[in-house]
């Protein structure tokens, strides 16, 4: 029962250091969209998305092996670290080759260049910090998880802020990614030295057969994955200038900020959709439709309200400099809606053993969402990159959809969302007459209207909240 409660406490700490992080994160990247210019903004977007595009290369299921393994039997744990560990930094010196080597070959800026040079070296760094981090989650140490990643976040903003006051230079602000890596390394690796007591490090390919052999369906998974979420923006700054970059990066921001709620909601019932897959699959699609039907009642709210006050938001949040970002947004915010359901549908196609469909979902995607920005930004340009992210969303949408109504049968219907579709236009229609107040006030107006509407349609009853309740906080 204590280990219970430890693990428990312990998934709730990393939980609560989600949000932590991707809040602080979205505050920071506003301060520094409001501090450079949308040029040197659009090159920062541009190297983050480009270099976090092949960041799996250096990982590609290692850290998840070695959790897995460490789980099941940890007493030869040297022979474990130093294996997997050898692999890790092959592919690490490969991720940061590609990287530098892709972009001389593009032709970029010789900014541009050098601040994926910092970056890769700051994910190589990372690269290692994980793997350590990894060893600390298959002991069960959740709790240094949460801390490290607050802490990993909280430095490297801090940082970051100090260089943009100062005013230095676009390249020494991108250098404050290296420090705040070189700092949360060596930190972790005095935790995993006191918690691990590893000995003796060192570098042995010797097993590195079956570690390939048994991660390359997962990374090869997370490799589409990783290229499918980032692709769009490195295609853009490809065919296009850096400044659209910048608006598309705002309005896609703007449109997804919400998401991570999904995502910590997520990671709370995921156990109990696995354990209710193996024990009881009725009470799964009654899990599944109630998760989705709260999903899609939030989302839908908060896409109405970004379509209708997109250019109040934009103005407010990032200024004037940012005002191309508004037709973005008003297309991009139906894209937070379908992104926020499918992460809750990835996770049932993944508690129902399927996880082979999503390295083939995410290939499609990957597939579809190149396709379709190549043939819309030359004539759209970064309309067209937003058009090719909602589009693509849908198709992940409709392809998860249909694998678990086959695998388990129907989860949701057209029912399920009449009643937030009819409240929400009612709502919409409230907030264009009341447009012109202040926007807080109209927002909360609108959402105060919109909860008692759904309250008063029994759109959520007590039941389906007990069982919410029930999955994140299992007995």
């Amino acid at each position: 029962m204590e280990a219970s409660q430890h693990i428990v406490r312990g998934s709730v700490l990393v939980v609560l250091a989600q949000m932590f992080v991707r809040v602080f994160s979205l505050v920071f990247e506003i301060f520094v969209a409001r501090r450079l210019t949308a040029t040197f903004f659009g090159e920062y977007s541009f190297i983050l998305s480009y270099t976090a595009m092949f960041f799996i290369v250096s990982d590609f299921g290692i850290n998840t092996y070695l959790i897995y393994t460490l789980a099941r039997d940890s007493r030869d744990l040297d022979a474990y670290v130093n294996s997997a560990m050898s692999v890790k930094i092959v592919l690490v010196v490969l991720m940061v080759g590609m990287n530098y080597g892709l972009a001389l070959i593009l032709g970029r800026t010789s900014s541009v260049v050098a601040g994926i040079c910092i970056i890769s070296a700051s994910l190589a760094v990372n690269a290692i910090q994980y793997f350590f981090r990894a060893m600390l989650q298959a002991r069960g140490e959740m709790g240094y998880e949460a801390l490290l990643s607050s802490l990993e976040t909280l430095v490297r903003v801090l940082v970051g802020t100090a260089f943009l006051i100062c005013g230095s230079s676009f390249l020494v602000f991108v250098s404050s990614y290296l420090l705040s890596a070189v700092f949360l390394l060596i930190v972790t690796l005095r935790l995993a030295s006191k918690k691990l007591g590893l000995r003796k490090l060192q570098f042995d390919l010797s097993h590195w057969k079956p570690i390939v052999r048994e991660t390359l369906p997962f990374g090869a998974a997370l490799v589409f994955i990783s290229i499918y979420g980032q692709v769009d923006v490195v295609i853009l700054g490809l065919m296009s200038s850096s400044a659209m970059v910048a608006w598309y990066s705002v309005g896609l921001r703007l449109a997804t900020f919400w998401v991570f709620v999904v995502s910590a909601l997520v990671t709370a019932i995921f156990p109990s959709l696995c354990r209710l897959y193996e024990v009881s699959q009725p009470r799964l699609v009654s899990l599944c439709r109630k998760a989705f039907k709260l999903t899609f009642a939030v989302g839908l709210f908060i896409s109405l309200e970004l379509m209708i006050m997109s250019r109040e938001l934009v103005q407010f949040v990032y200024g004037s400099k940012y005002e191309q970002s508004v037709p973005v947004l008003v297309i991009l915010s139906w894209t937070g809606l379908l992104l926020a359901l499918n992460m809750l549908l990835g996770a049932f196609v993944r508690a129902i053993k399927q996880q082979r469909i999503n390295g083939i979902v995410s290939g499609v995607a990957l597939v579809a969402s190149v396709g379709m920005n190549l043939l819309l930004i030359p004539g759209l340009g970064y309309q067209g990159t937003a058009i090719a992210c909602l589009c693509t969303q849908i198709l992940v949408s409709v392809l998860y959809t249909v694998t678990i109504w086959k695998r388990i049968g129907a989860f949701w219907s057209i029912a399920d969302l009449l009643n937030p579709l009819v409240v929400g236009a009612i709502v919409a229609l409230v907030n264009l007459l009341l447009r012109q107040q202040n926007m807080a006030l109209v927002f909360a107006t609108c959402a105060g209207l919109y909860l008692a509407l759904l309250y008063v349609t029994k759109f959520i009853t007590k039941q389906d909240l007990h069982l919410l309740g029930e999955s994140l906080y299992p007995r």
